[in-house]
């Protein structure tokens, strides 16, 4: 879908190898830990289109017109934080409402401060933002994070 709108309204300035199909944006191919750079925007957008959207426009904010009309890797990394707080705050909203408790479990996540985890780092942290509740609460907020996932 993003590579059709792509090809559609690409300006006729900017020369895409549409090869690399959603890359072609992008100079580089690859970015942190040789993730093709779609895929890193999709995981950190949740793969949700419009949030993917949002991060595009994101990336657009942080552009600076360059010779190849292309976007840069450190425009992307500039783009993050301004996207991530725009995920965020879409959560936030959507789920609140149905989970109040989704705000002090992101931030259970925020304190550990790193992407791979383990249990144990959950449950330290779960227990200074939790302060009264027990083991197993800690438990059912690690199940409803990662419910999807269990799956497999």
């Amino acid at each position: 879908m993003f590579y059709e709108r792509i090809k559609k309204h690409c300006p006729p300035s900017v020369s895409l190898m549409l090869n690399r199909k959603t890359g072609c944006l992008f100079e580089p191919e690859f970015v942190r830990q040789g993730t093709p750079v779609f895929k890193y925007i999709t995981r950190r957008s949740f793969f949700r289109p419009r949030d993917v959207i949002v991060y595009l426009n994101k990336i657009r904010s942080h552009h600076i017109e360059n010779k190849t009309g292309l976007y840069t890797s450190s425009e992307l990394y500039g783009a993050d934080r301004d996207a991530s707080t725009s995920i965020y705050n879409e959560i936030i909203d959507e789920w609140t409402n149905q989970f109040p408790e989704i705000e002090d479990i992101l931030t259970v996540l925020q304190s550990i401060g790193i992407e791979t985890f383990n249990t144990s780092e959950f449950m330290e942290k779960h227990a200074k933002v939790f302060a009264n509740q027990d083991e197993w609460k800690a438990k059912e907020h690690l199940l409803f994070l990662f419910e999807g996932l269990l799956d497999f």
